[in-house]
């Protein structure tokens, strides 16, 4: 987000604010990680690991 739009890359920056806030109310209210048929950690791009699948 930050390459494509502008914004400061520090999650912590207060002009991030709003979209951390949102992203806590996705995950608290949908429970993607339980919901996803697969999980990927791509914390490092170069090596992205499959974290858990079903099926």
């Amino acid at each position: 987000m930050a390459v494509r739009d502008g914004t400061n890359p520090d999650p912590g920056h207060p002009g991030m604010r709003r979209y951390v806030e949102a992203q806590r109310i996705y995950f608290a209210s949908c429970s993607p990680q339980q919901r996803a048929d697969i999980l990927i950690d791509n914390e490092n791009f170069e090596t992205p690991q499959i974290v858990r699948t079903t099926g």
